[in-house]
């Protein structure tokens, strides 16, 4: 998982890709109950940071955006060096942009650059940052 060998259980990992499976066909709602009732029934679980900026990325397609940025400010807290950090720290900010808090989007996705510089998401926050107004 996220390039580590991880032990899971064999119901959470079904539970895992059942709420993911529903993320990817577009059940956004049944997606999030799904994410959530993992993470409740395995706290400790190696799909804790995915499960959470899945959760965020179902509320953001559902543009529930003051959720999104809960959720995916909940896996920046607590695992800032998991491997979708930067693509949290983005989908906040997009979702900041979205809702019209445009300094705060700003804030966002300058941390972003300087924090997680060399990735994809820092790229797709320099362009972001060009097109805010000021």
């Amino acid at each position: 998982l996220d390039g580590k060998s991880v032990a899971v259980e064999p119901d959470e990992q079904r539970a895992y890709e059942a709420a993911l499976a529903q993320f990817r066909a577009g059940e956004f709602a049944a997606a999030i109950v799904s994410f959530q009732q993992l993470r409740t029934r395995w706290p400790n679980s190696a799909y804790q940071p995915n499960a959470l900026y899945w959760t965020g990325s179902a509320q953001f397609a559902l543009k529930d955006y003051k959720a999104t940025i809960a959720t995916q400010q909940a896996l920046l807290s607590r695992f800032p060096d998991h491997p979708r950090a930067p693509d949290a720290m983005l989908a906040v900010g997009v979702a900041q942009s979205d809702s019209g808090d445009k300094r705060g989007a700003r804030k966002t996705f300058e941390t972003l650059i300087e924090k997680y510089r060399d990735t994809q998401a820092a790229q797709i926050a320099r362009e972001r940052l060009a097109a805010l107004p000021r």
